[in-house]
């Protein structure tokens, strides 16, 4: 549809084959996960640096949300395996992945600066659309999942 719902996914009620090659990749990426290529990324609305096939999702969502009136406002995306450790190092136990097992390493997850009800309220009805999702206990934490679509 035009607002980047499902219908980028799937065409005649199979899965678009631009996703199913990501999907099959997955694994590959994941081997990689804070180590990807330049080619693996890309940048999104809002300089979200995010997994080339997230790209256009990603920016079908925030075009949806300035519509709405709400600013998707990236506080941090992409994250490389020392950038990972670092955060792991630093933060109380519990608060980030040990490096290599974040969605962040895979281009599959932003965080978004949550300053009012407003925002989230809006990602909780309406992200999924977009195949993002929250993860339980960080407002600011959504990720990608195809499997939403």
């Amino acid at each position: 549809n035009a607002d980047g719902g499902s219908s980028v996914w799937r065409t005649s009620g199979t899965m678009n084959p631009t996703v199913a090659n990501y999907m099959a990749r997955r694994a590959q990426l994941q081997q990689r996960n804070g180590r990807l290529q330049a080619a693996d990324l890309g940048t999104g609305a809002n300089n979200a640096k995010v997994n080339t096939t997230v790209v256009p999702f990603w920016n079908n969502m925030v075009a949806a949300a300035r519509r709405a009136g709400v600013d998707l406002s990236v506080n941090n995306s992409y994250r490389t395996h020392a950038e990972q450790a670092n955060l792991y190092a630093t933060k109380p136990k519990g608060m980030a992945a040990p490096p290599g097992g974040s969605n962040h390493g895979l281009g599959e997850a932003v965080d978004i600066n949550i300053p009012s009800d407003k925002v989230f309220n809006w990602l909780s009805q309406n992200a999924k659309r977009f195949g993002f999702k929250n993860l339980p206990g960080e407002d600011w934490h959504w990720e990608f999942d195809p499997k939403l679509l």
